[in-house]
């Protein structure tokens, strides 16, 4: 279809937008969201909790009988002691094993999970969206969306989340335990709290802002990479191959300096903590050491090496939450970016209609319909006509007349602004959206094919055809020998988007495809403009025979494949200017005639 409407900044917005990098802290109404996906698995969720929140005790449990066999049995030189110390760690240290197996496993089964949840409603959400969003959405963006970030929220579930609440509560039993053998060396411990808030809220600050430009300059690497592919041909034809290397180039070094901005933000932030944490194991031995040496009665060896353990335990898990928290961010950010698909809200949403028609005769009638892609732009003005079923109407005029528009709204894509559509005199809005697709046929002006075999291209309208369905499809449509000279018959693969075969023969088996459907209502939109003359032939016998007891709208630039219509719409700027069959609007020798002159003058010169 041609593009008619004019490409504007609108809002609301008309399609997915970049997400500005903003210093955005950890949201909580997307970490709740995520939760609600994670809901709908209550059993696998509790069992995990439960799991994560035994290693969080078993670790400084284990810590704990180590320092006191060392202080205990081995400095008391007690063996039946060391024994049973040594037995007690090693099944303490087996049971947090296998609780650690069991809980990384259910991690990753949730996250698979929740995943998958989320990639079923994108993609449910996009197959739902109207033409209007996908025109305004760059494609590598939406791909973007399905695998980056999804990806980042996979990792985010996996491993920040569970590992930060391991890691939280191992920080947690650890300071009970050093606030029990010594609360003076406790409080000094917690002075150095500030300044890990601090330092926490620098790196915060500059992760947050660099996750989120990474993430969105790599959507626009490949947005550039899908548009790069899918244009190749352009892009060889036109030689615009230093060009459009050059461009990504520039991009991929955008990405790449976004990357560097992280990787230089954890290599500073996370030596720093670790090196906090050691300056205060100097203190600790310096100081703890001393009052165990001249204080035994108070702070004895047994508890100072207790300390010194707990201590490497309290800390340790500062530098791995740092780690784990520049995860989160990367989950947040995509996170906003895959909730915004999911709750975007087209100004163009589906038909609410639910009426589904029991019959179609196929009576087709507009009543002065007017329309815009953008309010204040109007792209129709007042268009009426009636197509009784079985008839044929066609649509002619200049590019941008408003021929594409009539289309979009016959067949539910876009609503009218004033004015009805009727089917069978009932409204377009009232019927089922789906069910009014059921029975409205198109043959576009690209035809579109998808990966497979001819035969899996064919039946995708149609599951039930069989082989013997489909040869008698193309024997009513003349095109049987066309399928016979296919070097494989139906198991003939048609590349990537049909790219295989050419234009005209894509577009004949599109015609055999819309036969199958059986519709009730067929569309041709200028389904000849990229064929050859002999195509052109066996395109327009087959056409003649699809349309037979079909009401049947055309839109052509080649007016030889109209002469016969019951009736010729002429538009111009958005209007209907004359209307007539061939021979009448040749008498009239207005615009239609010019055109049609312009169209025969054209054809003799080629």
């Amino acid at each position: 279809m041609s593009s008619e409407h004019p490409q504007t900044n609108q809002e609301p917005p008309r399609g997915l937008v970049d997400i500005t990098a903003k210093k955005l802290p950890l949201q909580w109404h997307l970490i709740q969201r995520l939760f609600q996906h994670a809901k709908v698995y209550p059993i696998l969720v509790s069992a995990l909790l439960a799991l994560t929140l035994i290693r969080a005790a078993c670790l400084p449990s284990l810590t704990w009988i180590m320092g006191a066999v060392i202080g205990g049995p081995i400095k008391d030189a007690n063996p039946y002691g060391h024994l049973w110390g040594t037995i007690g760690f090693g099944a303490l240290t087996i049971f947090t094993a296998v609780g650690f197996f069991f809980r990384h496993k259910l991690s990753l089964v949730l996250g698979e999970r929740v995943v998958h949840d989320l990639r079923k409603d994108m993609f449910q959400k996009l197959l739902i969206q109207p033409l209007d969003f996908f025109s305004h959405t760059r494609q590598g963006r939406l791909i973007n969306r399905f695998i980056s970030d999804v990806e980042s929220l996979r990792i985010g579930i996996q491993q920040a989340l569970f590992v930060s609440i391991v890691q939280g509560g191992q920080m947690l039993i650890a300071g009970v335990f050093l606030a029990y053998y010594d609360w003076r060396l406790f409080l000094i411990l917690m002075g150095w709290t500030p300044v890990y808030w601090f330092l926490n809220q620098k790196m915060r600050e500059q992760f947050s802002s660099a996750m989120r430009a990474a993430q969105e300059s790599f959507s626009r690497v490949t947005s550039s990479l899908a548009e790069a592919v899918g244009g190749i041909r352009v892009t060889q034809s036109m030689v615009r191959e230093e060009v459009n290397a050059a461009r990504f180039r520039e991009l991929i070094y955008d990405h790449s300096r976004y990357n560097m901005d992280i990787a230089r933000t954890s290599s500073i932030f996370g030596p720093l903590f670790e090196f906090i944490g050691q300056l205060f194991v100097v203190v600790l031995i310096g100081l703890g050491g001393t009052w165990a040496l001249n204080s035994p009665e108070q702070f004895n060896l047994a508890d100072f090496i207790q300390f010194v353990f707990l201590t490497s335990l309290f800390l340790s898990p500062i530098t791995v939450i740092s780690s784990q928290y520049q995860q989160a961010l990367a989950a947040m950010a995509g996170a906003e970016r895959v909730f915004r698909l999911l709750d975007f809200q087209s100004p163009w949403p589906e038909s609410t209609g639910t009426k589904q028609l029991e019959t179609v005769r196929g009576d087709l009638r507009f009543e002065s319909v007017s329309f815009s892609y953008t309010k204040g732009h109007p792209i129709l003005h007042d268009i009426s006509f009636d197509c009784p079923a079985g008839t044929t109407v066609a649509l002619v005029g200049k590019t941008g007349s408003g021929k594409s528009s009539i289309i979009n709204l016959l067949c539910g894509f876009y609503r009218v602004d004033s004015g009805q559509i009727y089917i069978d005199d009932h409204e377009l809005n009232d019927l089922d959206p789906v069910h009014l697709r059921s029975f409205v046929g198109m043959v576009p002006q690209n035809s579109f094919l998808f990966e497979g075999t001819l035969r899996e291209n064919l039946v995708w309208i149609c599951p039930e055809a069989t082989d013997g369905h489909i040869y008698d499809a193309a024997d009513q449509l003349g095109l049987k020998p066309f399928l016979e000279r296919l070097s494989d018959g139906l198991d003939t693969q048609v590349g990537d988007e049909g790219g295989i075969l050419s234009s005209g023969e894509r577009q004949l088996l599109c015609l055999i495809r819309a036969w199958l459907a059986d519709p009730k209502l067929i569309i041709f939109d200028e389904a000849t403009s990229a064929v050859d003359a002999l195509t052109e032939m066996e395109f327009q016998s087959a056409f003649e025979n699809i349309r037979k007891n079909r009401t049947t709208i055309v839109v052509a630039h080649r007016l030889s494949t109209i002469r016969d219509a019951n009736q010729i719409l002429v538009m111009d700027q958005g209007r209907i200017v004359e209307r007539g069959s061939h021979d009448t609007l040749m008498q009239q020798a207005g615009l239609y005639q010019n055109l049609y002159e312009s169209f025969r003058t054209g054809k003799q010169q080629s």
